[in-house]
């Protein structure tokens, strides 16, 4: 379904110098096949980042939630470590906190 997606020759013109470089066209930022693509190839495969340095985690009993691609995810910081979860409930699967950031979260470590 998005095998043109996975050609390197669909991306030939990212991969030029800097000056001479084009960005992607623009059938990607509407093309759902895109999309599924790039949660599977992508946001499952590696490391990515949710949150720019700044000030929502920066306290004891802070938490961010949110969605990594379809999955729902918690980052908590717990007397300065940051904690990673998934936002499921493991006994009932349903989600835990709704999307957005908490403070004096004392629940969720």
């Amino acid at each position: 379904i998005y095998k043109k997606y996975i050609s390197r020759s669909t991306y030939a013109a990212t991969l030029e110098p800097m000056e001479d470089a084009w960005s992607l066209f623009p059938e990607v930022y509407i093309d759902p096949a895109f999309a599924q693509m790039e949660k599977e190839k992508v946001f499952k495969q590696s490391w990515t980042a949710i949150d720019h340095k700044s000030e929502h985690l920066a306290n004891h009993g802070d938490v961010l939630s949110t969605f990594i691609g379809d999955v729902p995810i918690i980052i908590t910081n717990n007397n300065g470590q940051l904690k990673g979860f998934y936002n499921v409930c493991r006994h009932r699967g349903s989600i835990l906190l709704k999307e957005g950031k908490y403070t004096k979260c004392t629940v969720i470590r």
